[in-house]
C-alpha cells in the first residue's frame, strides 16, 4: 500500500512538495470523518462551520458546500434556541466554562424539520493559542 508521502514526492528531486502533501493529508482525514457515523461538525470563533462530514450533512439534509461558511446558530439552530445555545458556544470558546460530556439541543434541516441531536463538545487551540 503506498503513503500518503509517497504520492507526493517530486520526481527530480525526490523532496515532497509541502502543498500536495497538506492537500492529500486534508484530504485523507475528510475521508475518515465522512465515513464516520456521527455529526462532525466544527465551527470557529466567528460561529461560522468550517468543517462537517458527510453524516452531518446528510442529517441537515444539505450539501457540504451549502453548510461551509456559513453561521452555525443563524442557519441551523431554531429561533427560539439560538442565543441560549450561543451564549454556551461563547463561554466555552471564552474558557468561562468547561465542556460537558453530554448536550443535546434541536437542529433545524433544510426541509424545516428539528431534529435532536447530542453533542460532545470540544474546544481546539491552534498553535498561537487561538480557538477553532
Amino acid at each position: 500500500m503506498m503513503d500518503i508521502a509517497d504520492s507526493v514526492h517530486d520526481d527530480y528531486t525526490g523532496n515532497l512538495k509541502p502543498k500536495e502533501l497538506v492537500r492529500a493529508q486534508r484530504n485523507l482525514a475528510q475521508q475518515y470523518l465522512d465515513i464516520a457515523g456521527v455529526i462532525i461538525v466544527a465551527i470557529d470563533a466567528k460561529e461560522r462551520v468550517t468543517l462537517i462530514n458527510k453524516k452531518g450533512a446528510e442529517v441537515l439534509g444539505y450539501t457540504e458546500p451549502e453548510i461551509i461558511g456559513k453561521n452555525w446558530f443563524d442557519s441551523f439552530i431554531p429561533e427560539r434556541m439560538r442565543e441560549d445555545i450561543r451564549s454556551v458556544f461563547r463561554k466555552l470558546m471564552a474558557g468561562d466554562i468547561e465542556p460537558v460530556e453530554y448536550f443535546e439541543n434541536p437542529v433545524v434541516t433544510k426541509s424545516g424539520e428539528e431534529r435532536l441531536i447530542a453533542w460532545h463538545n470540544a474546544v481546539i487551540r491552534d498553535e498561537g493559542g487561538e480557538n477553532h
